[in-house]
């Protein structure tokens, strides 16, 4: 059976957790012969029968586990396959001729022609045939022939999206957690001087609770309900539905496929100290309480805080170094000058091209300054060339 390799561009991965759930949901499915996905290039490398699976189905399967994914058409597919644009044809005969003299051409394994987009998918051996010679193929039956031109702008390793998300996920948090800190460190030193003030005084415990529902923040709007306990409602509401949109979207996702990462601790703990305070509240309310109930309204707006921060700091680092290897990346070739030699190494011809038409066994010349296009090995000459690539001077 034909098998064929396709990338996946992967977001919203934080550890190798993330990694560790991909890679195990997908191998249980039909079609994929097998994934790596890298967590520092946000990149999914898998292996995969056309016959069964096609690459969009994959990147859905990896969105529906709460993952960003799009399939990196035009990323470089490796060794031994090409991706053509066809300009010419004009009916389904076109697409039979051209498929069905490729597969009678030796070393050419798979091809696919799209009449749609005008484009071929060919998979070859090239030990025995080079993207040249199936490009030449093409042409001498009449038909235009290009390389679809890959995007070597390494936009796979941009993390600015992730960066405004956690950003303002972190600001909204601090927006709303500051004034509930704020009532939490108020209430806390009201209540040492409470307590200090009973044990210099002497004061009954009903004279201490006389003094402490004296306090505004403590005085009960309707029994059960205090200034406190509805102003860190307030406060916190905003915080679970805005700041902790993605966390909740994250757990359920992961729940709906029957695993727990970092996300479902997060909600559960959040989800239980907000759940609890506003039923405790509720209770208070219904019961005509004339204690006010002790809440924990706090919690969620700190721990999306402290989290929102880390995510984002975390992608901010991801970012930088992302771009260094964008810059890396920028550094390569893109055009190899190959030539005939004659007898006696005479130069007979050169021709500029694409470096992903270089075949093996081609000729390739390296002028002064110039840079290394392929692997290879020296057969004639020296010079100086540009070594940015190597020691990223």
């Amino acid at each position: 059976k034909t098998i064929l390799k396709c990338y996946v561009q992967v977001t919203g991965m934080t550890c190798a957790s993330c990694v560790a759930n991909i890679e195990r949901n997908l191998r249980r499915e039909d079609g994929i012969h097998s994934i790596l996905v890298a967590l520092m290039a946000g990149k999914a490398e898998v292996r995969y029968n056309p016959a069964v699976i096609h690459p969009a189905a994959i990147a859905e399967l990896i969105r529906e586990l709460g993952f960003g994914a799009t399939v990196m058409e035009n990323y470089g597919e490796g060794d031994g396959i090409l991706e053509l644009v066809v300009r010419g044809m004009t009916c389904a005969s076109c697409v039979h001729k051209i498929e069905s003299t490729l597969m009678k051409t030796n070393g050419v394994l798979y091809c696919s022609v799209a009449l749609a987009t005008n484009k071929a998918h060919i998979k070859y051996d090239p030990e025995i045939i080079g993207p040249r010679d199936v490009i030449q193929t093409i042409q001498d039956l009449g038909f235009t022939t290009s390389l679809v031109k890959k995007d070597r702008s390494a936009s796979h390793l941009d993390h600015k999206q992730e960066i405004r998300q956690w950003k303002r996920s972190f600001i909204v948090s601090l927006v709303f957690c500051i004034p509930v800190m704020g009532l939490m460190i108020y209430m806390m030193v009201m209540d040492s001087k409470m307590s200090d003030a009973h044990a210099h005084h002497n004061m009954s415990d009903e004279e201490m609770e006389a003094l402490h529902s004296s306090m505004v923040l403590e005085y009960q709007l309707m029994p059960g309900l205090s200034v406190m306990n509805l102003l860190s409602f307030l406060l916190c509401v905003p915080v679970q539905m805005f700041g902790g949109w993605h966390f909740y979207i994250q757990a359920y996702k992961a729940l709906k496929h029957r695993t727990a990462n970092m996300d479902v601790l997060i909600v559960l703990a959040t989800s239980i100290a907000f759940v609890y305070s506003f039923v405790i509240l509720l209770v208070a309310m219904a019961e005509k309480a004339k204690v006010n109930p002790v809440t924990f309204f706090d919690t969620p707006p700190m721990l999306f805080v402290f989290i929102s921060l880390g995510r984002w700091l975390e992608h901010v680092a991801k970012g930088k170094t992302s771009e260094a290897l964008a810059r890396l990346i920028s550094l390569q070739a893109t055009e190899a000058t190959i030539v005939t030699l004659g007898p006696d190494n005479v130069l007979l011809s050169e021709e500029q091209v694409d470096v992903e038409l270089v075949q093996r066994g081609d000729i390739v010349k390296v002028i002064p300054g110039g840079k290394f296009p392929v692997d290879g090995r020296v057969i004639e000459g020296h010079s100086m060339v540009d070594e940015s690539l190597i020691t990223g001077k």
